[in-house]
């Protein structure tokens, strides 16, 4: 072979089937013969104008980074600096920590005596369970109204709170509320 088309090449060797490589798209041939492309961490390698790059990413990869070199070397479903798709901050949890799960932001954990009571990522870890008496101590644990009294919560545990007007809590035991009508009782 006197010589080939720019672009290919003779890498075999065998005149039989002439320049047989086109070297700009050429897997095991990439730019020059025997320049094969390496294998792409969580993808797939590609020849591409005489360069190797990455031709797709596995579900859930993505080459946040640009480069061939470190492949797709962001888990998408994990990251959340990059959660399902690169460059998706997940935003700041209040109360709480953020995290990435199946690529979608979310509530890592929360913080003390916080919880998510509302299932609400936008307002994160809103609920005081030491002091909320919908939420005392845990999620939907209300605090009952003792009879002729409010109900309280505090240090995440439901107590009894103020007496209504004319009743009082003569025995100290915030179980039956405020059990005597101070209007009408001789005692």
């Amino acid at each position: 072979i006197g010589g080939c088309e720019s672009g290919f090449a003779d890498c075999n060797g065998v005149v039989a089937d002439g320049c047989e490589v086109d070297l700009s798209s050429d897997l095991a041939n990439c730019g020059a013969c025997n320049n094969q492309c390496a294998m792409i961490a969580n993808g797939t390698p590609k020849c591409s104008g005489f360069v190797c790059g990455i031709a797709t990413c596995n579900m859930g990869f993505d080459d946040c980074f640009g480069g061939a070199a470190d492949g797709c070397e962001t888990n998408l479903t994990n990251d959340v600096a990059h959660c399902g798709t690169c460059g998706n901050v997940c935003p700041a949890v209040p109360f709480g920590s953020k995290a990435c799960v199946a690529s979608t932001c979310t509530i890592g954990m929360c913080g003390p005596n916080h919880q998510d009571c509302n299932n609400n990522v936008m307002d994160g870890c809103e609920t005081d369970t030491t002091a909320d008496v919908a939420h005392c101590g845990m999620c939907n644990n209300a605090c009952p109204n003792p009879p002729n009294a409010t109900g309280t919560c505090a240090g995440s545990t439901c107590g009894l709170g103020a007496c209504d007007a004319g009743f009082a809590n003569c025995n100290g035991m915030a179980g039956d509320g405020c059990e005597f009508n101070t209007q009408n009782d001789p005692n």
